[in-house]
Protein backbone atom coordinates (compact mmCIF):
# COMPACT_ATOMS: atom_id res chain seq x y z
CA UNK A 1 0.00 0.00 0.00
CA UNK A 2 1.34 3.69 -0.63
CA UNK A 3 1.65 6.13 1.30
CA UNK A 4 -1.26 8.33 -0.43
CA UNK A 5 -3.34 5.08 -0.49
CA UNK A 6 -2.86 4.91 3.20
CA UNK A 7 -3.71 8.53 3.65
CA UNK A 8 -6.95 7.62 1.42
CA UNK A 9 -7.84 4.85 3.84
CA UNK A 10 -7.35 6.88 7.05
CA UNK A 11 -9.20 9.88 5.49
CA UNK A 12 -12.26 6.71 4.88
CA UNK A 13 -11.51 5.58 8.43
CA UNK A 14 -11.81 9.22 10.44
CA UNK A 15 -14.93 10.20 8.52
CA UNK A 16 -16.87 6.69 9.37
CA UNK A 17 -15.47 7.48 12.74
CA UNK A 18 -17.10 10.78 12.69
CA UNK A 19 -20.34 9.89 11.83
CA UNK A 20 -20.32 6.42 14.30
CA UNK A 21 -19.52 9.76 17.17
CA UNK A 22 -22.75 11.43 16.66
CA UNK A 23 -24.59 8.11 16.94
CA UNK A 24 -23.03 6.95 20.12
CA UNK A 25 -24.47 8.27 23.74
CA UNK A 26 -21.61 7.93 25.92
CA UNK A 27 -23.35 8.94 28.86
CA UNK A 28 -25.88 6.67 28.37
CA UNK A 29 -23.02 3.71 27.99
CA UNK A 30 -21.46 5.02 31.01
CA UNK A 31 -24.63 4.88 33.27
CA UNK A 32 -24.92 0.94 31.74
CA UNK A 33 -21.70 0.32 33.36
CA UNK A 34 -21.93 1.88 36.44
CA UNK A 35 -25.42 0.03 36.58
CA UNK A 36 -23.71 -3.23 35.85
CA UNK A 37 -20.77 -2.80 37.52
CA UNK A 38 -23.06 -2.20 41.08
CA UNK A 39 -25.10 -5.36 40.16
CA UNK A 40 -21.25 -7.23 39.81
CA UNK A 41 -20.44 -6.07 43.73
CA UNK A 42 -23.64 -6.96 44.98
CA UNK A 43 -22.71 -9.54 47.65
CA UNK A 44 -25.36 -12.17 46.54
CA UNK A 45 -24.25 -11.89 42.66
CA UNK A 46 -23.11 -16.02 42.84
CA UNK A 47 -27.06 -17.04 44.15
CA UNK A 48 -27.95 -17.08 40.34
CA UNK A 49 -24.96 -18.08 38.17
CA UNK A 50 -26.18 -17.77 35.21
CA UNK A 51 -27.35 -14.06 35.60
CA UNK A 52 -24.19 -13.37 37.04
CA UNK A 53 -22.50 -14.46 33.83
CA UNK A 54 -25.30 -12.60 32.55
CA UNK A 55 -23.83 -8.87 34.26
CA UNK A 56 -20.25 -9.53 34.31
CA UNK A 57 -20.58 -10.22 30.21
CA UNK A 58 -22.75 -7.29 29.89
CA UNK A 59 -19.58 -5.30 32.37
CA UNK A 60 -17.01 -6.45 30.16
CA UNK A 61 -19.20 -5.29 26.45
CA UNK A 62 -19.68 -2.29 28.04
CA UNK A 63 -16.59 -0.97 29.28
CA UNK A 64 -14.42 -2.94 25.88
CA UNK A 65 -16.84 -0.25 24.04
CA UNK A 66 -16.05 2.56 26.48
CA UNK A 67 -12.29 1.79 25.86
CA UNK A 68 -12.95 1.76 22.27
CA UNK A 69 -14.42 4.78 21.94
CA UNK A 70 -11.79 6.28 23.30
CA UNK A 71 -8.56 4.90 22.18
CA UNK A 72 -9.65 5.68 18.05
CA UNK A 73 -8.88 8.93 18.21
CA UNK A 74 -5.29 8.05 19.79
CA UNK A 75 -4.84 5.51 17.19
CA UNK A 76 -5.57 7.81 14.14
CA UNK A 77 -3.56 10.16 15.17
CA UNK A 78 -0.99 7.82 16.08
CA UNK A 79 -1.37 5.84 12.52
CA UNK A 80 -1.09 9.50 10.68
CA UNK A 81 2.00 9.68 12.45
CA UNK A 82 3.16 6.55 11.07
CA UNK A 83 2.15 6.49 7.50
CA UNK A 84 4.47 10.68 7.65
CA UNK A 85 7.07 8.22 8.60
CA UNK A 86 8.85 6.84 5.40
CA UNK A 87 10.56 3.58 7.18
CA UNK A 88 7.95 2.60 8.82
CA UNK A 89 5.20 -0.32 8.19
CA UNK A 90 1.86 0.89 9.24
CA UNK A 91 -0.51 -1.83 7.35
CA UNK A 92 -1.27 -3.91 10.30
CA UNK A 93 -2.10 -0.82 12.76
CA UNK A 94 -3.98 0.78 9.23
CA UNK A 95 -5.89 -2.26 8.79
CA UNK A 96 -6.50 -2.99 12.49
CA UNK A 97 -7.88 0.04 12.78
CA UNK A 98 -10.18 -0.10 9.63
CA UNK A 99 -11.41 -3.29 11.25
CA UNK A 100 -12.66 -1.80 14.68
CA UNK A 101 -13.98 1.07 13.42
CA UNK A 102 -15.90 -1.00 10.53
CA UNK A 103 -17.70 -2.80 13.26
CA UNK A 104 -18.49 0.23 14.59
CA UNK A 105 -20.31 1.10 12.01
CA UNK A 106 -22.09 -1.78 10.79
CA UNK A 107 -23.74 -1.91 14.22
CA UNK A 108 -24.74 1.30 13.25
CA UNK A 109 -25.90 1.61 10.42
CA UNK A 110 -28.46 -1.65 11.97
CA UNK A 111 -28.84 -0.07 14.93
CA UNK A 112 -29.92 3.89 13.64
CA UNK A 113 -33.20 5.29 12.83
CA UNK A 114 -33.74 5.20 9.22
CA UNK A 115 -34.84 9.12 7.72
CA UNK A 116 -37.97 7.79 7.47
CA UNK A 117 -38.55 6.87 10.65
CA UNK A 118 -37.10 10.06 12.00
CA UNK A 119 -40.39 11.73 10.50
Amino acid sequence: MTQEQALTTLGEIKEKWNQIQRGIDVSKLQKELDISVSQSEQPNLWDNPSEAQIILKKVSHIQKKLDDIQSIPDNIDFIQQLIQEADVDYSEELMSLESLVNSYWHCLLYTSPSPRDRQ
